[in-house]
This record gives C-alpha cells, sequence and structure tokens, in this order.
C-alpha cells in the first residue's frame, strides 16, 4: 500500500510496517544505508530516539 501526501509518499507492507518514505520520487534514506533513526513525538515533546534497520523490505 501507498499513501500519498503531497509530493510524497509512504510505502506499507501488507502488515502496515514502513517500507520506504519517498519525496519527489526519491527515497529518503541515504542510498547504501540500511538504518536511520526515527524519532518519536508525543505532545510535540520527543520521548524516544531509537536505531531502526531494515531486515528484508521491512524496517524493524
Amino acid at each position: 500500500m501507498v499513501i500519498n501526501f503531497g509530493k510524497s509518499e509512504l510505502a506499507l507492507s501488507p502488515q502496515g510496517m514502513i517500507t520506504d518514505i519517498t519525496y519527489q520520487q526519491k527515497s529518503v534514506f541515504p542510498e547504501g544505508k540500511t538504518s536511520f533513526l526515527i524519532r518519536l513525538f508525543r505532545d510535540g515533546n520527543p520521548c524516544e530516539i531509537r536505531d531502526v534497520s531494515l531486515d528484508g523490505n521491512l524496517l524493524t
């Protein structure tokens, strides 16, 4: 499933996990990198920063 918003797309697996995020048809993930940081916000305040890795086609 792909969710479009403006010039961006969020690709989801059948299980609802994010598999890619694109902006203007280009992935936002650095080429060749399989991990990145996700910052979780609740009520506008950061509450967690954790490493996320690409496992096959799913981000875990």
